[in-house]
């Protein structure tokens, strides 16, 4: 059955709208509708197989899309050293997106000539409203959770309250950069973007992440450098630099929630230095580092097997720390949880596959390809964010609604 090419295109746009949804509200329909997404690609193959048929060798070789794989295959590597399967399985399953969503998106835009920049707008308009509920309670219940957040708490989120920090962060930014590049036909849309970004940055010291904070200001201040170079527009892009570089203190002293959260982080350090840290995040997340650490130099070229990282981490939280209360935290910092899991050369892997799209074709001059990955790689210093479906869903989609196959690439430049 031959299934008619708009009825196909529009089915696919309408579950890149519903992945945007998931992304912010539910991860049910995340999971759900990242199935479909390849589902629906592999029907619209089906239907043209004979008419238009897809050329694989060029897939093959464009390696922008390709390379992601190599995520995915460097867990399925792991199993060889991991005796849990089961836990094993589950990290190939949640990984096999690197695979799949790949050639969706490839297949869609280059045989349906889907704008997939119209979703990146989406993507940010949906962000600034996913913030009204929350901002809305915080104001409601101010005190409250001006002292939660005093005690080490997080103001509540529909998701993982760090993912979407970053999710915020990245939005935010990305709004600016529409604002800075002015593609729009009034200068007034062009000042929405402004706006929503300059919302979206605020909501970010009002939640008091601070590993979406750390990433936020990490990646804007290498994106400024990048920005002076390549443009050598010095007056203006220092300036902005000296803005962005005392916002942590401006925001310590004026915005409640950051100044609360930054003294539980002294507050947490001082307790970690006397050796009573054992129910504190930040301390917490220190004695992770050091567990994934001694796990990487026991097995430094395969790693424990992913499969068995969880239960090699508590019983090395036992050793190190004698703690009997079966901790299973995984190592805070991305890095670190591949080079413990996988060794040196699921590591390699990873490190290769994750960053040839940023490389190849010239991405590295497409400003929202540099900034997600600026947001990434900081934010893998002080999380394990592709161990959440949420985060590397989050950084597939935005990745490959930027990206573009080489062939399109060429004709544009011809």
């Amino acid at each position: 059955m031959t299934i008619a090419r708009p009825t196909i295109k529009h089915i696919f746009e309408l579950q890149l709208v519903l992945f945007i949804l998931g992304l912010f509200f539910s991860q049910f329909i995340l999971s759900a509708v990242t199935g479909t997404l390849v589902i629906t690609a592999f029907v619209a193959y089906m239907s043209n197989r004979h008419s238009n048929p897809f050329d694989w060798k060029r897939y093959l070789k464009d390696y922008q899309y390709v390379a992601l794989s190599l995520i995915f295959v460097a867990v399925v590597i792991s199993g060889v050293n991991s005796s849990n399967t089961g836990e094993w399985l589950h990290q190939v399953k949640m990984k096999v997106i690197f695979l799949v969503l790949p050639w969706a998106f490839y297949y869609m835009q280059l045989y349906y000539r889907i704008d997939y920049m119209k979703y990146l707008y989406i993507f940010v308009a949906v962000a600034a409203v996913s913030t009204i509920p929350i901002v809305y309670n915080y104001a409601m219940d101010f005190d409250a959770l001006t002292k939660k957040l005093g005690q080490g708490q997080a103001i509540p989120t529909k998701i993982d309250h760090i993912i979407y920090s970053l999710i915020l962060a990245f939005s935010g930014v990305s709004s600016c950069i529409l604002w800075y590049l002015r593609k729009h036909k009034t200068t007034w849309q062009s000042l929405v973007w402004l706006v929503l970004g300059l919302y979206l940055i605020s909501v970010l010291h009002l939640l008091a992440v601070r590993s979406g904070l750390f990433t936020f200001y990490a990646s804007s201040i290498l994106t400024l450098i990048g920005f002076i170079i390549y443009s050598r527009k010095y007056i203006w892009g220092v300036t902005l630099l000296a803005i962005i570089m005392t916002g942590p203190i401006a925001a310590y002293y004026l915005v409640p929630s950051v100044h609360k959260k930054l003294n539980y982080m002294k507050y947490d350090y001082d307790m970690y230095s006397k050796g009573d840290a054992s129910n504190y995040s930040d301390s917490g997340r220190i004695y992770s580092l050091q567990a994934g650490y001694a796990l990487w130099k026991e097995s430094p070229i395969l790693g424990t097997g992913i499969g068995d990282l969880k239960e090699a981490c508590s019983a090395k939280y036992k050793q190190l720390f004698s703690w009997e209360n079966n901790l299973k935290l995984y190592p805070h910092n991305q890095y670190l949880f591949v080079l413990a899991g996988m060794g040196v050369l699921g590591f390699l892997f990873f490190v290769f596959g994750l960053c040839t799209p940023m490389v190849v074709n010239r991405n590295y001059a497409n400003i929202f390809v540099v900034n997600l990955y600026l947001f990434f790689l900081c934010s893998f210093i002080v999380n394990n964010t592709f161990e959440r479906s949420v985060g590397f869903s989050f950084f597939c989609f935005c990745l490959l609604i930027v990206l573009r196959p080489s062939s399109m690439q060429k004709k544009e430049e011809l």
